[in-house]
């Protein structure tokens, strides 16, 4: 909630409310839910103007891959979080990005890439759980049993992996 001339909003798609001046906090809480009745076909195009006006910004970069990765559409995909991950972010979304990498690169059937991108969501928010799920499922992918199951023994790999360069 917000003075009528307090506040701007940025991006077309996954919009950001810009607050200008002081906030007021209401404790207020707002829930998102998809509404699963509404066509999203329209969104794809919504999300690629915010690439078009925003071009130095992650955010836009960042659905606009999660979008693609969604339709399957893997090797554009790739490319825009590519773009992401070159522009910035915070880790969690960071690392989720490279989670798509990952299902990219599995979906194009290059399982080495795919352990690789893992590796490095993993180093990106070890604290989380879904990096290290991705990880071991990418090892069953590769009928690597025993890998799948040690996600210690990851850490210092995915430590190593988050130093150096993986693809261009």
């Amino acid at each position: 909630v917000h003075r009528r001339w307090a506040c701007t909003w940025r991006y077309p798609a996954h919009v950001l409310p810009v607050i200008q001046g002081a906030i007021a906090q209401t404790g207020a809480e707002i829930k998102h839910a998809q509404d699963a009745r509404k066509d999203r076909r329209g969104r794809l195009e919504l999300m690629r103007l915010g690439v078009r006006e925003y071009p130095h910004d992650a955010r836009p970069y960042y659905y606009l891959g999660r979008e693609m990765f969604g339709y399957g559409r893997w090797r554009e995909a790739g490319d825009v979080l590519h773009r992401y991950l070159a522009l910035g972010g915070f880790a969690p979304e960071r690392s989720s990005a490279m989670r798509m990498l990952a299902g990219c690169c599995g979906a194009l059937n290059d399982s080495e890439l795919r352990v690789a991108w893992s590796l490095r969501a993993c180093a990106e928010s070890p604290h989380y759980r879904e990096p290290w799920c991705s990880l071991a499922e990418a090892h069953l992918a590769r009928n690597e049993r025993a890998a799948a199951g040690e996600p210690r023994a990851h850490r210092v790999a995915a430590a190593d992996h988050a130093r150096g360069p993986l693809l261009a």
